[in-house]
């Protein structure tokens, strides 16, 4: 039984998906600028479950690691958005982006661990790009072999 036509769904899994994968990129990359090399283990868990994207039979760390990152970032983004002045006076906006993000970073790339027979292209595509953005975000933010920014 549907709630909502399948346009609508289709429109919330993306705006969720593209708000997923922004945010792993954005927050990576704040990180790495922040901390820069020192913040290498960061970097080198979203390397090892992107592989593990692409190799789930030697995932041995993707389910745990997977669950802790996943609601941190939700928790990190929650923070960001409270805080934001654009959503701080409107209750009914800032319940919509907390819920938006809750499915973007925390359901969408846990799908394949809470229903395993249910993976497809589509949870793998969006753990890829989630897991791409955290690592390609992080090494443009933290500038490993480049030398020092200006």
């Amino acid at each position: 039984m549907a709630v909502l036509p399948d346009e609508v769904w289709l429109a919330v899994i993306l705006a969720a998906g593209a708000t997923g994968v922004a945010y792993y990129g954005y927050s990576s990359h704040k990180i790495g600028q922040h901390f820069g090399m020192v913040s290498v283990p960061y970097a080198a868990v979203y390397a090892a479950l992107l592989v593990m994207t692409f190799a789930p039979a030697i995932g041995t760390i993707d389910r745990p690691a997977a669950v802790v990152m996943s609601l941190v970032s939700w928790a990190l983004y929650t923070r960001a958005l409270l805080a934001s002045k654009v959503v701080k006076r409107h209750i009914a906006v800032q319940g919509a982006a907390v819920a938006v993000g809750f499915l973007a970073l925390v359901i969408f790339p846990l799908f394949p661990l809470l229903a395993p027979s249910s993976q497809g292209d589509l949870s793998t595509t969006l753990n890829a790009l989630y897991r791409l953005a955290a690592v390609v975000g992080w090494t443009v933010g933290a500038r490993p072999g480049f030398g020092p920014k200006k």
